[in-house]
């Protein structure tokens, strides 16, 4: 097992959700390829620091998920959280609120909610407080 902490340098190709590979002493980590020969068969690689590939990653991922609260049907709400073990399920500050255990990708995954008798569904990381979340949809509907 890898410790990220200890990954310094990656091929990575910008506008991609993920990281091509690890880098050590110019070569892949994996295969040990080197650098050059995997730069020739795919030009678009570019060699970065961990960290700001990450930031790059994170900058994409979060366009691509973080949109506005959707309303569903108490049915869609109930579907999820029956399909699967719910995480994070609590009630906080009036808003009755969970994560799915599949995520879409990385730490992203479908949260769902229930408030005032209406059911919302977002995309948000795992790690998002879930008090933030809650003042994020009640911002929205006007409640704040």
């Amino acid at each position: 097992m890898i410790n990220p902490d200890t990954i310094k340098t990656v091929l990575y190709e910008p506008g991609q959700t993920s990281i091509h590979t690890i880098l050590k002493n110019d070569r892949c980590l994996y295969s040990g390829e080197l650098v050059e020969n995997m730069i020739t068969k795919n030009p678009k690689l570019k060699v970065m620091t961990f960290d700001n590939a990450l930031i790059k990653i994170q900058k994409i991922q979060t366009k691509k998920y973080n949109k506005p609260w959707l309303k569903i049907t108490e049915e869609k709400f109930m579907e999820m959280l029956e399909i699967l073990p719910p995480l994070k399920w609590n009630t906080t500050n009036g808003v009755e609120m969970f994560a799915m255990s599949e995520f879409d990708e990385g730490t992203y995954t479908g949260h769902y909610a229930h408030y005032k008798g209406k059911y919302y569904y977002a995309t948000r990381m795992i790690t998002c407080p879930r008090c933030a979340l809650v003042e994020e949809l009640k911002k929205q509907i006007g409640e704040i």
